[in-house]
């Protein structure tokens, strides 16, 4: 299954792209975001240094468990069984941990 991206919007690719420069500090921002270990503030560093917009959760990918740690209903805008889009500001704002930093 392949997702268009548009005007460079994506962080890493299971590939490397030619004249994309940082794709290896970009492949580990996604596996540390993604990794069940990554903290709320991690996460949200994340989507600010590469200006995300959405968040894909692949429960095949990820684990049933750190899938549904993830999802955030007020985020979601689109669901099938195992993939969930979600809108990557709306999932900050809906942060379980009301400390975490805005």
């Amino acid at each position: 299954m392949a997702i268009p991206a548009f005007k460079g919007r994506v962080v890493a690719v299971s590939h490397y792209e030619l004249f994309v420069r940082g794709q290896a500090a970009r492949s580990d921002a996604v596996n540390q975001f993604f990794s069940s270990d990554a903290t709320e503030a991690e996460r949200e560093q994340t989507i600010r240094q590469y200006d995300v917009k959405w968040i894909l959760l692949n429960r095949r990918l990820i684990g049933d468990k750190l899938f549904q740690s993830l999802v955030r209903d007020n985020a979601v805008v689109a669901r099938t069984q195992d993939l969930v889009l979600m809108n990557a500001q709306k999932w900050m704002a809906s942060a379980p941990d009301s400390a975490v930093s805005k």
